[in-house]
């Protein structure tokens, strides 16, 4: 874990600041890689609409590798390997 003072951040919690971070940028171009892992499941929902709605306002390109079939929520395609 990531140590921050006196307060240890999960992987989640890693995981997030590191995606505010990049999208802080407004890349063109983004490729998560396993997004959902290590996201509470109550987070899940929130990170796809937050996805969704950043891809609608920046008109990023995302593509999404994932395990996870949630993604599929947000996304106009499929490609399974």
């Amino acid at each position: 874990m990531l140590e921050t003072g006196d307060k240890d951040l999960s992987k989640g919690e890693i995981q997030k600041i590191s995606l505010a971070r990049v999208l802080i940028r407004k890349p063109s171009v983004l490729i998560p890689d396993e997004p959902l892992s290590h996201v509470d499941q109550e987070s899940v929902d929130d990170f796809l609409l937050a996805l969704k709605s950043y891809n609608n306002e920046y008109k990023t390109t995302i593509i999404i590798k994932s395990h996870d079939n949630r993604v599929d929520s947000i996304v106009d395609e499929t490609i399974c390997i």
